[in-house]
């Protein structure tokens, strides 16, 4: 919504930095180039000899020093060619700065005890500025996935109380490569918060008591260039108010407030396309320079700074050379002393597999696209890296749940694509492609969209249910059906078409029937139950009032019932009873006699005689004769054999 622009105050009480209450008189004629460029020189050189032994500008108290790479960038000193006077062998800024990003112990750079976002938005810049990848600036280092965890729904924070911290991460964001909906998302709320004098201040102003209080020129000026940056121009009516809120604010003299806050103001018209001598400049801008320039010490040992006589403000002296030489935040890096000496740094070597921080942006095409950072291998396929991402993230829940079919990604957190489009994915904002297989190497920015988001759609694109016997049904196989509009839809039935329906059944359905809500999901399986031997597919589909069916393909392939392995012998079992006596078999032939063996020894022969003596019978042996084979009869005994 176009806001309405407060009438111009008439006077403003305006102070320089350091305590000067006067501003210097503007300069009768505007400046001409050749005065800017000198001045420009001059401040370059003055800020250059500040730099220490280290190579660095010094240790972070506040206002960050590192912003004078800023600043020497946009006058043509790159950061990697800038040594200490009388130290050749020094490192250069750019080494300088580098150590202090990725040393363990971040307190150099930390504005306070506690890592903030503007900590890492101001990074970003800085490293940007000075010929640094802020994504890869070490294995254990990238200032975007560092700057992830205080997203908050187009916010940059902790929480919804300062808006300062979401303008700069707009302002970081314009020098990476990060898909336009995500700068459009935090775009929108720096517009949602402006006043209704057109300007910004650092803190929100979402309810209407906080937009009708007065804005400042510092944070307009940065809104306007975050605006800008992120593709608004001067037709954009929250832009216009602001730029018309900038021209209220300029004093008779030419400042639009003390220097830095007269710098921050030129950098956001500058941002916005309104520079010395292009379309849309005027005299009052032109004022505005020579009020600037009117600052700048002229002599002495401070000369080129801006500040008051032995009081030179380093932080005012960045801000105006800045305004002066480029009027933007966002500063690329410079030509470089040597040519051909790289203007960016090349990336550390990482080995692939080594674990690092990833950012990734997820847009579901909902105006809603997700920043987060998650740990996983260098040289992991997209993914793999989602699959981290949903098991760990910052902030938390990046996202909750990941359907991979065939290596492609079918759908994150329930919302897939109606058929021809779903997930695409580009690594540091080149070519997209179906997102799945594709590498994500070290320090890349990981984007992914969804193209052609279906109103209603199944979170799987297949359903495979592999190889199943046939006479067997397999393994049920699940999807569910997500309802990813704004309004309630009723899905009338589910079917399973296609040349092998047969195979496939429902084995439960909680759709058919039911009006499903916005953003609620029901669920459905499937079993397999082969026909034949081979390749079997089909479609199960929903049919859905007024809107088109979402489909899953479903396929399984038959395979013959496999034989089973040989068992185990089994133990002995217990002996049977003993059987029938068999039938007496034939008596077989006689066999030849044998011939006649050797006559034996002579027998010995006894006779055995008995007689009757006082009624007792008494025997006795004595030899045998041929007679005693004849029994005696008579007398008082008898022969009764012959005994061997």
């Amino acid at each position: 919504m176009q806001r309405r622009v407060n009438a111009p105050l008439v006077a403003a009480c305006l102070a320089t930095l350091s305590g000067v209450a006067a501003l210097a008189p503007a300069h009768a004629a505007a400046a001409t180039d050749q005065q800017v460029s000198a001045a420009v020189d001059s401040a370059a050189d003055w800020l250059a000899a500040r730099q220490l032994p280290d190579g660095s500008f010094g240790a972070n108290s506040g206002l960050d020093p590192a912003w004078a790479l800023v600043a020497l960038a946009a006058a043509g000193r790159h950061p990697a060619d800038l040594r200490p006077a009388g130290l050749p062998g020094a490192p250069s800024a750019q080494d300088a700065q580098l150590a202090i990003w990725t040393a363990a112990d971040p307190s150099d750079w930390l504005a306070g005890g506690l890592a903030q976002a503007t900590d890492f938005e101001r990074g970003i810049l800085e490293a940007h500025a000075a010929g640094l990848q802020p994504t890869r600036l070490s294995a254990s280092r990238n200032l975007l996935a560092g700057l992830a965890p205080f997203w908050l729904d187009g916010w940059f924070t902790s929480r919804r109380s300062l808006l300062n911290h979401t303008l700069f991460g707009l302002l970081a964001l314009d020098a990476l490569p990060v898909p336009d909906a995500l700068r459009e998302r935090v775009a929108s709320v720096v517009v949602a918060n402006q006043h209704d004098d057109g300007g910004w201040t650092s803190f929100p102003a979402v309810d209407p008591t906080a937009q009708a209080t007065p804005s400042d020129v510092d944070s307009t000026g940065a809104a306007l260039a975050a605006l800008c940056g992120a593709g608004r121009t001067l037709a954009d009516p929250a832009v216009a108010d602001g730029v018309a809120l900038l021209s209220a604010r300029r004093a008779p003299g030419g400042m639009i407030g003390n220097v830095s806050s007269t710098s921050w103001a030129l950098d956001g018209m500058g941002a916005c396309g309104l520079r010395r001598g292009g379309a849309g400049w005027t005299a009052g801008d032109e004022s505005t320079i020579d009020a600037l320039l009117a600052g700048q010490l002229a002599g002495g040992a401070d000369a080129g700074a801006w500040g008051t006589p032995g009081h030179p403000d380093p932080y005012a002296t960045a801000d105006a050379l800045r305004a002066l030489a480029a009027a933007a935040f966002v500063v690329d890096p410079p030509a470089r002393a040597a040519v051909g000496d790289p203007l960016v740094r090349p990336a550390p070597a990482v080995p692939d597999g080594t674990l690092v921080p990833v950012a990734l942006v997820l847009d579901a095409g909902d105006g809603a696209p997700r920043l987060c950072a998650t740990q996983a291998a260098v040289g992991a396929s997209v993914a793999a890296v989602l699959e981290a991402a949903r098991a760990a993230s910052q902030p938390a829940v990046c996202l909750s749940s990941l359907v991979v079919d065939d290596g492609a990604v079918a759908s994150i957190d329930g919302r897939a694509g109606l058929a021809g489009g779903g997930w695409r994915a580009a690594v540091d904002a080149g070519a997209e492609d179906a997102a799945g297989p594709q590498v994500v190497p070290f320090g890349a920015v990981l984007s992914l969209r969804l193209a052609d988001p279906a109103p209603i759609a199944f979170d799987h694109t297949v359903l495979d249910a592999g190889a199943v016997p046939l006479a067997l049904v397999g393994a049920a196989r699940s999807a569910t059906l997500t309802n990813a509009s704004a309004v309630p839809l009723h899905v009338g039935a589910l079917r399973i078409d296609g040349a092998d329906a047969g195979d496939f059944t429902l084995a439960a359905d909680d759709c058919s029937g039911e009006t499903i809500a916005p953003g609620v999901a029901c669920a459905v399986s499937v079993r397999f139950a082969p026909g034949a031997l081979g390749a079997r597919a089909a479609a199960l589909r929903a049919v859905v009032e007024g809107e088109p069916d979402p489909a899953v393909a479903l396929r399984g392939e038959g395979v013959a019932l496999p034989a089973g392995a040989d068992g185990v012998p089994g133990l002995a079992g217990a002996p049977g009873p003993a059987g029938a006596p068999g039938p007496v078999g034939a008596v077989g032939a006689a066999g030849p006699h044998g011939r006649r063996g050797a006559r034996g020894p002579a027998p010995r022969r006894r006779v055995i005689a008995c007689r009757i003596e006082r009624h007792r019978l008494r025997c006795r042996l004595r030899p045998a004769t041929t007679a005693s084979f004849r029994p005696h009869r008579g007398g008082r005994h008898a022969v009764l054999g012959v005994a061997r």
